[in-house]
C-alpha cells in the first residue's frame, strides 16, 4: 500500500501558501526513470499557484533501489507528526530490511542523490564521505579564509566525479575525483578497522619471510624495533666469513638499510606527520594518529 501525504508549502517569492501532495514510499521497481528524476531534482519541486515560483523540499521519503538492494530513507531534521508515518513504515519492513544490502538515513534530497550516484559510480558511499573530509581539509589548507558550508558530490556533464564547496556568500569551489585519493581514503577506512577490530588476524607465514623467528612478539616498543632491525641485519649478511665473531651490530645495521634501501619491497620509507608528529609510511594517504592528510592535491 503507497502511502501519500499532503504537505503545507511557504513560497519563497510570494508568502503564500499552497498544499501538494506526495507519496512516502518510492521504487526504482516502479518507475526506473525515478534515479534521473531525483538526481535532477525534478521529483522533489513544487510550484507556487500563484506567482509560478520554483522550489523544491525535502520531505520524509522512503527510496528502494532494486538496482543495488538499497533502502534510503530521507528524513529532514524539521518534521513533525510525519516522523510517526515514517517509523510505522519502517516497523513494517523490520525483517524486509535485513534483507536489503545497503541501508542509509539522510537528511535531504541532495544526500539521497548524492548516494543514488556513488551507487551508479560503482563508489563505496562511506568512503565518498571520507574524501569529502579529505579534500575540505585540503581546501582549507590552500584558502584559509574559504568556511565550507555545504559539500556536494556528483558527476558533471562530462562524466566526471567531483565534489563541489560552497561556503555562506555563494562562493564555490570544485574538486575532481582523483583515484588516488578515493583509494587513499578506502586503505585509510581499512586500517581503522583493523586497528580497532577485536578480530585481528596476523599471517605468522608472510612476517615469517622477512623477520624469521621473531614473529612471535606483538611489542611495539623502541627496543623491539631495535632489536628487529637488528635482527633483519643478521638474517642478511649473518656472522662474519673471516671471523668466527659477529661483525658489529652497528655496522651490519647500516649495511642492511642500504640494502633495503635499494630494495623498496623490503623497506617503505617513514615520515613524520606534519600535525602530530606521529611515524607513519611515506605512502600512507593519511596519519594513522590523527587522520591528517598527508598528501597535498
Amino acid at each position: 500500500m503507497l502511502i501519500k501525504r499532503t504537505f503545507n508549502i511557504l513560497c519563497n517569492k510570494c508568502k503564500s501558501r499552497y498544499s501538494v501532495p506526495r507519496l512516502m514510499l518510492a521504487s526504482t521497481h516502479l518507475d526506473d526513470e525515478l534515479p534521473k528524476a531525483i538526481k535532477s531534482g525534478q521529483f522533489f519541486k513544487c510550484t507556487c499557484p500563484k506567482c509560478g515560483q520554483i522550489d523544491r523540499f525535502s520531505y520524509p521519503l522512503l527510496y528502494l533501489d532494486t538496482r543495488y538492494n538499497a533502502l534510503i530513507q530521507v528524513l529532514p531534521d524539521k518534521v513533525d507528526a510525519t516522523k510517526d508515518v515514517f517509523f510505522d513504515i519502517m516497523h513494517s519492513l523490520e525483517k524486509e530490511c535485513s534483507s536489503f544490502k545497503y541501508v542509509r538515513l539522510v537528511q535531504n534530497y541532495l544526500e539521497l542523490a548524492e548516494k543514488i550516484t556513488a551507487f551508479e559510480q560503482h563508489r563505496d558511499d562511506r568512503i565518498i564521505e571520507l574524501c569529502k573530509i579529505y579534500y575540505r581539509i585540503v581546501l582549507k589548507e590552500k584558502q584559509p579564509s574559504f568556511n565550507t558550508r555545504h559539500v556536494y558530490y556528483y558527476v558533471t556533464d562530462k562524466g566526471q566525479e567531483a565534489f563541489s564547496f560552497s561556503d555562506d556568500n555563494g562562493n564555490v569551489q570544485r574538486y575532481l575525483l582523483n583515484v588516488d585519493d578515493y583509494m587513499g581514503c578506502y586503505y585509510y577506512a581499512l586500517d581503522l578497522d583493523r586497528r580497532f577490530s577485536n578480530e585481528i588476524k596476523i599471517d605468522y607465514e608472510f612476517a615469517n619471510i622477512y623477520f624469521s623467528n621473531f614473529v612471535d612478539s606483538l611489542e611495539t616498543d623502541i627496543n623491539y624495533k631495535q632489536e628487529a632491525k637488528m635482527k633483519v641485519a643478521l638474517d642478511l649478511f649473518g656472522p662474519s666469513k673471516h671471523s668466527d665473531e659477529l661483525i658489529d651490530a652497528g655496522e651490519q645495521y647500516n649495511k642492511a638499510y642500504s640494502y633495503m634501501r635499494d630494495n623498496q619491497s623490503l623497506l617503505i620509507p617513514h615520515v613524520f606527520c606534519a600535525k602530530c608528529g606521529a611515524e607513519i609510511d611515506e605512502n600512507d594517504r593519511f596519519c594513522f594518529n590523527c587522520g591528517h592528510p598527508q598528501h597535498s592535491m
